[in-house]
């Protein structure tokens, strides 16, 4: 299988034999010395990611930066830069550069940004891919006034159906888009005329909570309340997923904790006593059932919240940092660079 191809331009030989020895024991690796070299290649081939330095003897790495974009808007373009530069990292980020990376280099958060990238690069594609198969047809929207609760639900269900969450109906990206209805989640807390009208009843799933109240009067009676697990086990099944089993209602009740409790730094030992599961058996039964550890889950929920954040609010970084469980914002862009590869400020620049 061949490997990804990793395009480093760099005037400065020490820099591209550096980036060479961190990058080539899991990527190909092809050096250029300057913007036109860089230009020629990839008339060529395509590389999968381009390392750009905005310092090159020919052509200015913003002019290279904006021929590569036009050439091929999908490629990631990674800046490199100096602490001088950061201005004009900045503008290239504006100009569609996906990340930057500052010289001297740390190797561990080059590996996470390129890494980060090639796996955002493998998701388009393969959504793209499934949605060309199938139109969507397995596309769900969760409606929910509860950061934790839209959380929850996507992390459980991302890997077998395309999630999108959203406060309100009308925000949502409307299933007038594809040819065949999403499935929708609402919450109970949702009033009727929120149940949108355009996704047949039998593709709406009204999710409830253990300790909270059930469906307003008005929602229709052919909505039957379900808790989380039973949401999650419906829309499995929806998405002919057959190797991953059933969501038990034990790691159901821990799911609703940790979506209620998303901030707080939860132990092993209190999830086992809210799932009612003999500690010792606990992190097996949550891993088989969910695919993931209760820590990687209770992670990735806090990743998601505060991704939502960035994009939807004025938040600074800190409080949202500390809203999620975190001790800092340094701690917040840490967690970011290892689950999604990119810093918390992309996410802040997209909703610009």
């Amino acid at each position: 299988m061949a490997r990804p191809l990793i395009l480093v331009v760099d005037d400065h030989e020490g820099v591209r034999d550096a980036l060479r020895l961190v990058l080539e024991p899991e990527y190909e690796v092809h050096e250029a010395e300057c913007g036109t070299s860089a230009l020629n290649f990839v008339a060529k081939r395509l590389p999968s990611v381009t390392l750009l330095d905005l310092l090159l003897p020919d052509i200015d790495g913003l002019a290279v930066l904006k021929e590569l974009n036009a050439r091929a808007p999908d490629m990631p373009v990674i800046v490199l830069t100096a602490v001088r530069t950061v201005r004009a990292a900045v503008a290239a980020m504006k100009l569609g550069a996906r990340d930057y990376l500052s010289k001297p280099f740390d190797e561990d958060e080059l590996r996470s940004i390129v890494r980060g990238c090639l796996e955002e690069g493998s998701r388009a594609a393969a959504r793209e891919v499934r949605e060309t198969a199938s139109q969507r047809l397995h596309r769900v929207i969760v409606l929910s006034r509860d950061e934790g609760c839209r959380a929850t639900l996507d992390v459980a269900l991302r890997s077998v159906v395309t999630v999108e969450t959203t406060q309100d109906w009308t925000d949502a990206n409307h299933s007038r888009r594809y040819a065949v209805p999403p499935y929708a989640v609402i919450d109970t807390e949702a009033p009727p005329e929120s149940i949108p009208t355009d996704v047949p009843h039998s593709q709406t799933l009204i999710l409830r909570r253990r300790d909270g109240a059930w469906p307003r009067e008005g929602h229709a009676d052919s909505l039957a309340p379900m808790f989380i697990e039973e949401v999650i086990n419906a829309l499995r099944r929806v998405a002919s997923v057959k190797e991953m089993p059933s969501i038990s209602a034990e790691v159901g009740r821990c799911l609703e904790y940790l979506a209620a409790r998303y901030g707080d730094d939860v132990s092993i030992e209190a999830l086992a006593e809210v799932a009612r599961v003999p500690v010792r058996r606990f992190p097996h039964v949550f891993r088989a059932e969910t695919g993931l550890s209760a820590k990687d889950f209770a992670l990735k929920v806090r990743i998601e919240i505060a991704r939502v954040l960035l994009a939807t609010t004025e938040e600074k970084v800190a409080t949202i940092a500390h809203e999620v469980g975190c001790f800092d914002a340094s701690h917040l862009s840490r967690l970011f660079l290892e689950q999604t590869g990119r810093r918390p400020s992309f996410y802040r620049r997209k909703r610009r």
